[in-house]
């Protein structure tokens, strides 16, 4: 008697002579599993499809009918009878069949038991196979799965207490090359300490309830030592009573992204400050450009409908206004160029009193105006100091101003200059006004930071003076910080120069400005702007100084002009219609090779200043022009 196994399925057609097979695998019994030739592959569908048409095993009796059969299964003549027991797969499929060969039917009669019986283990095992390999592959998947996602994948066994842990877990926790199933107190001995009760916890608490779900982020400790900020999400499979018996879930690295989610929420806030800091900006300035024109406007009416006392008084109030507007917009810009680092310092050594009584100067009107004292030392009073002496002076007349601004009337301000201990120089400007609040003394200096103020805002200003004393001192390679006790107690800021290392020179007395006396002679002025009101008052001041002159509204209007008239320096707006300045002053030259130019402009960046040098303009100066450091750029033209 023969045993046999045969199979015919999409991957091609077997005939094993002793061996038993199954999909996927084979449980050998001899050595060797054995292709079927072509021309017998019909014999073996033959018998699939009797076996797929029945509930059970074939008998078949060897004759004209089967003969196919037993030869395609290689058969000996001498056998004449066979009887195959399907081996059937999931959903009963038949994958094959055990064959029994005899001689005679008794011969086979007496095995058909057996053969029913190796039937149906060869299914067992062909289906333990099949689900053993789809396991595998599962498996497989799921780990390229965890190794493409970045992400840790588990598996908990919650009974036994194993946890089995996909190929994620190497890569993402550096867990090494072992993925073999863990406790689960392999995960909860790396958390961090801080962490570890809470989502111990977490767990422990979503497992006992009837959750399906549960999600933590925490720190992670991988093998090295370092920490990672992680996602853990759990699924829980419960039974009929809702106790989990399984829970399957992923760990996710998550520390870039927290990262980028903190900078975003930095960024964000940032610009909601920022945008805040406009709004308030643009309110302030509103305010504080109003605050000087209603009085200016309310002066011109006095002036209209007052006598001479009454006009000399408006003026005065006009002068003071317009100057304090001078004053907000020459802050806008400094800040502008300061931020842009486009402020070019001018160093020397001068008298640090030279540069304090310039402040002092400056600042005069507001301290009588206020009735503040203000007291000045400088020890030693030769202290050499080397730095740009006008933006110095503007320095302590910015400090000198805030004390004056934010101390009540009659108050005491002092300013104290001596030598550092690191060869420097130390100034120190102190008032007894109304103090700084601990809180705000970081941030003083930052633009457009002010002191909290009453509706009114009586102290004015735009929140930028401060932040240019800082700017310029740092400039100049020094330090400036803020000191006070609180509301009420005053305020000291004391600004560290660096040391100047070179001799002064000798005479450094006479090194301070000099006015000339020298009268200018008489000159022939062209004015040129199309603001018409701008023009003609200029032109009546410098009539009044004694010079002649002729206005203009445009480009072509001041070369006709400029024909007739024959200017000794021509003052031109930039931003004229038809032509600009820059054009015209091109024009004027060529056709009047000796004049002097100057620019009288509201652009007063330095890529409008090296414009005006190109174009090839002898002054260049910013609207409103004082009318003194007008008629000194004059003199100074006329007389070279």
């Amino acid at each position: 008697m023969q045993a046999l196994l045969a199979a015919s399925h999409a991957y091609g057609s077997y005939v094993a002579p002793g061996a038993l097979w199954t999909e996927g695998a084979h449980l050998k019994v001899n050595a060797e599993t054995v292709p079927a030739p072509p021309a017998d592959v019909s014999a073996l569908f033959a018998l699939h499809r009797r076996l797929a048409m029945g509930d059970g095993p074939v008998t078949l009796a060897r004759g004209a009918e089967h003969e196919a059969i037993f030869r395609g299964l290689g058969l000996e003549p001498a056998t004449q009878f066979l009887c195959a027991a399907p081996v059937r797969g999931g959903a009963g499929r038949v994958l094959g069949a055990i064959v029994l060969a005899a001689a005679s039917a008794p011969q086979l009669e007496t095995s058909l038991a057996t053969l029913a019986e190796v039937a149906k283990l060869a299914s067992t095992a062909s289906e333990g196979s099949r689900q053993l390999l789809r396991a595998r592959k599962e498996q497989e998947r799921l780990q390229l799965l965890s190794e493409a996602s970045h992400e840790a994948l588990w598996d908990w066994d919650v009974k036994r207490d194993v946890v089995w842990w996909g190929g994620g877990v190497q890569s993402l926790l550096g867990a090494g090359e072992d993925t073999e199933p863990r406790g689960s107190s392999w995960r909860l001995e790396r958390l961090h300490p801080e962490d570890a009760r809470r989502v111990e916890h977490g767990l422990r608490g979503a497992l006992g309830s009837s959750a399906s779900a549960w999600r933590e982020e925490y720190r992670f400790r991988r093998q090295d030592g370092s920490w990672l900020t992680v996602e853990e999400r759990a699924y829980f499979l419960r039974d009929a009573d809702s106790r989990a018996y399984r829970v399957i879930g992923s760990i996710r690295d998550i520390s870039q992204l927290k990262v980028s989610l903190h900078s975003e929420r930095q960024a964000r806030a940032e610009a909601e400050a920022a945008n805040r800091a406009k709004d308030e900006f643009l309110a302030m300035l509103s305010h504080e450009l109003r605050n000087p024109l209603a009085p200016i406007i309310a002066a011109l009416d006095l002036m209209r409908l007052g006598g001479e006392t009454t006009a000399e008084r408006a003026r005065a109030v006009i002068d003071r206004q317009a100057r304090h507007l001078v004053r907000l917009v020459e802050d806008l810009m400094d800040i502008s160029r300061i931020t842009r680092g486009k402020i070019e310092l001018v160093r020397e050594p001068v008298l640090l009193r030279q540069v304090v009584a310039r402040a002092v100067e400056m600042t005069q009107p507001l301290f009588d105006e206020r009735r503040h004292r203000l007291t000045t030392r400088i020890e030693p009073g030769d202290l050499v100091v080397n730095v740009d002496s006008s933006r110095m002076a503007q320095v302590l007349s910015n400090l000198l101003n805030n004390a004056a601004t934010y101390t009540p009337p009659g108050g005491q301000v002092a300013l104290k200059a001596e030598p550092s201990a690191e060869g420097g120089v130390t100034i120190r400007v102190a008032d007894s006004g109304a103090g700084i609040d601990p809180a705000m003394l970081s941030e003083v200096f930052g633009m457009f930071v002010q002191q909290p103020q009453a509706p009114d805002r009586a102290q004015g200003g735009l929140g930028l003076g401060l932040a240019i004393v800082r700017n310029l001192v740092e400039l100049h390679g020094g330090q400036v910080s803020a000191h006070s006790a609180g509301g009420g107690r005053g305020a000291e800021f004391v600004i560290q120069l660096p040391p100047y290392l070179v001799p002064p020179p000798e005479g450094l007395e006479a090194s301070s400005p000099r006015t000339t006396t020298n009268a200018p002679r008489p000159a022939r002025v062209l004015l040129v702007d199309d603001n018409q009101d701008a023009a003609d008052t200029l032109a009546e001041l410098l009539e009044d100084c004694g010079y002649s002159c002729s206005v203009a509204y445009d480009g072509p209007s001041a070369l006709e002009a400029a024909r007739r008239f024959q200017p000794s320096v021509a003052i031109l707006d930039i931003g004229l219609p038809v032509m600009d300045g820059y054009e015209l002053a091109q024009r004027l030259r060529s056709e009047h090779s000796a004049v002097r130019l100057v620019a009288l402009t509201g652009y007063g960046q330095e890529k409008d200043r090296r414009a005006a040098r190109e174009a090839k303009f002898d002054r260049h100066l910013m609207k409103p022009a004082e009318p003194e450091r007008l008629r000194q750029v004059l003199s100074e033209l006329l007389l070279a």
